[in-house]
């Protein structure tokens, strides 16, 4: 296959909690080659938020025979962070002392981590986002029409907004963006492009809907208090946009 002769092999990993998507990279590179051939080829390193996802990581890396970079790097202003925006307080080093010195973070082949204080040659684990941001704002209908097939997003559950805001973190983006929502304007009910109903899963600024009459019609995410809600907008404002990747 053309793609392990490159040195990637794909690996899609499905369960109960929505699609993680990851590519394994068996070109020996440092950890800032490895994360640029992420961020130019798919999404970026790879983000372990707990133990569920370290061993779908540990699981999608079996592809190499040794030790590879994940997104967990040691920033003196930051302290550890991960590089692609993701917030997590979840770790699994093999000794309980983070060393202050060591920049950069592998996954053993046991699936506990290993920091590095050189940026040596290793594989790589990068992931895709299911999220599309546009790079250009445009209007709430024009953005349907840029999403096309795909469609505007759906955020449907607490995992869809933690992606969600993952992706945002990553690009910088505190807001407002479009999403897949829009109201009835005879009936006041939202709902999603596909024509489904909300569902009981909602995230909306100030904890209710926008009510009937008094709302601007078109579903917008943004941050509000430091926390990424759902908010109504002018359909006619230009925002940049989010869409479903397929």
């Amino acid at each position: 296959m053309l793609l392990v002769e490159l040195g990637l092999v794909p690996t899609q990993v499905h369960n109960g909690d929505g699609e993680h998507n990851y590519k394994i990279i068996l070109q020996n590179k440092n950890w800032i080659e490895a994360q640029k051939n992420c961020r130019e080829n798919h999404t970026d390193l790879v983000t372990i938020r707990n133990e569920f996802e370290n061993q779908l990581v540990h699981n999608a890396g079996k592809e190499s025979n040794t030790p590879f970079w994940i997104g967990l790097r040691y920033n003196k202003s930051t302290q550890l962070s991960w590089f692609d925006g993701g917030q997590s307080n979840y770790t699994n080093f093999t000794t309980t002392t983070i060393r202050k010195d060591t920049m950069f973070t592998y996954l053993n082949d046991d699936g506990s981590w290993i920091q590095s204080n050189t940026p040596e040659n290793a594989s790589a684990l990068c992931y895709e986002s299911f999220i599309h941001v546009s790079k250009h704002k445009m209007s709430w209908e024009d953005a349907l029409n840029y999403c096309n097939e795909s469609g505007l997003l759906r955020i449907e559950s607490d995992e869809d907004q933690i992606e969600t805001e993952r992706e945002l973190q990553r690009q910088k983006i505190s807001g407002p963006v479009w999403i897949g929502l829009r109201q009835s304007r005879l009936f006041g009910f939202w709902i999603w492009v596909n024509g489904l109903n909300m569902g009981n899963w909602s995230n909306w600024k100030g904890g209710r809907q926008p009510e009937h009459q008094k709302s601007q019609y078109c579903g917008a995410m943004e941050k509000v208090n430091d926390k990424f809600k759902w908010s109504d907008k002018d359909c006619n404002t230009t925002f940049r946009v989010l869409c479903e990747r397929r």
